[in-house]
C-alpha cells in the first residue's frame, strides 16, 4: 500500500479543487483537515493490527471496501454534521460527504494500483481482491520493518507520481482558473 505521504497528497488534491473558489482562510483550513483525515481513513485498520502485533489481521480488510467506505463516510458526515454543523456556516452534508467520499475512494484506487495482493473493493458481496492491471505505487511492505531500503523505492516511485499529477493540475487549473466555478454542492 501506498506510504501515508501519499494518501496525504492525494487529500491535498481533494482539499485544493473543493477550496478552488473559497476565500475565507478558516472555511479552506476546515475542508483541508477533512480531506485530509477522509485520506488516511481506510488505514485506521492498521491500529489495531499494530497493537495486535499482526497488522495482516486488520490492516486492508473490510475498511478498504466501497461499501465500507461509502457507510463510513456517510456516518461519520452526518454525525459530525449533528454535532458541528450548526457553528460551522459553510458546512452543508453534501459537501462534506462529497470531500469524504472522494477522499476515500482515491485512497482506495491508489491502494489497488500498488503492487501487491489488491483490495476487497467489493466486501462483503465478495473476499475477492482487485488490483489495476498496471501498478503505479510499489507500497510501503510493512513486513520489512520500520527502517527498510525497500521503503526508499516506494518513497521514490510516490514522489515521481505525485509529481506528476501536480504539473497535471498546476495545467489544467492554470488553463481552467474557474474549472470548480460551476459546481454547486450545498
Amino acid at each position: 500500500m501506498p506510504s501515508p505521504i501519499a494518501h496525504l497528497a492525494a487529500g491535498a488534491a481533494v482539499a485544493t479543487g473543493f477550496t478552488r473558489n473559497i476565500d475565507d482562510p478558516a472555511k479552506r483550513r476546515q475542508i483541508w483537515v477533512a480531506a485530509l483525515f477522509f485520506s488516511l481513513a481506510p488505514d485506521l485498520d492498521a491500529i489495531p493490527g499494530f497493537i495486535a502485533g499482526n497488522m495482516a489481521l486488520y490492516h486492508n480488510q473490510i475498511s478498504h471496501s466501497i461499501f465500507f467506505g461509502t457507510v463510513a463516510c456517510f456516518l461519520a458526515t452526518g454525525i459530525f454534521g449533528m454535532l458541528f454543523g450548526r457553528f460551522l456556516d459553510w458546512w452543508s452534508y453534501p459537501r462534506l460527504t462529497s470531500i469524504a467520499l472522494v477522499s476515500y475512494g482515491l485512497h482506495l484506487a491508489m491502494d489497488a494500483a500498488t503492487l501487491g495482493p489488491g483490495v476487497k473493493l467489493l466486501w462483503p458481496f465478495t473476499d475477492e481482491r482487485f488490483s489495476t492491471p498496471v501498478s503505479i505505487f510499489y507500497g510501503v511492505r510493512h513486513s520489512d520493518g520500520l527502517f527498510s531500503p525497500h521503503h526508499l523505492i516506494t518513497l521514490g516511485t510516490e514522489l515521481a507520481t505525485i509529481a506528476g499529477f501536480l504539473l497535471i493540475a498546476h495545467f489544467y487549473f492554470r488553463r481552467r482558473p474557474r474549472a470548480f466555478a460551476t459546481v454547486s454542492l450545498k
